[in-house]
């Protein structure tokens, strides 16, 4: 057992403990919207969620997919010569932001996309 303080976890358990934080972070929405189901009218939410939860589900799927696609053509296309897409992990972030509507660091220099 660890006496020490808690700022000094080794990295293993720092990340450990960061993943439970964030999944308990996730999984607060859900707790709410459990917490509303009682209630007649605000139950009516929870008992939309759930009728479409299928439908839900198979869209984020064939989103997800075409998202991952598109930074993995960012990636190969653009890697060489462009920083933001250098690798897949900045490709997923310079995605997510251009899907945001955020493109300016993209086109701050448009000589790099070639063309």
């Amino acid at each position: 057992m660890h006496h020490g303080s808690p700022y000094r976890l080794g990295s293993a358990e720092a990340t450990n403990q960061s993943s439970e934080q964030k999944i308990r972070l996730l999984m607060l929405p859900c707790r709410l919207l459990r917490a509303m189901d009682f209630q007649p009218r605000l139950g009516v939410v929870t008992r939309a969620l759930q009728l479409a939860a299928p439908d839900l589900l198979h869209f984020f799927l064939v989103a997800g997919s075409v998202f991952i696609c598109y930074c993995m053509m960012g990636f190969l296309i653009f890697g060489n010569s462009l920083s933001w897409f250098a690798t897949f992990g900045t490709s997923v972030n310079t995605c997510f932001e251009m899907l945001l509507g955020e493109f300016a660091d993209v086109n701050s220099d448009p000589r790099a996309l070639g063309g």
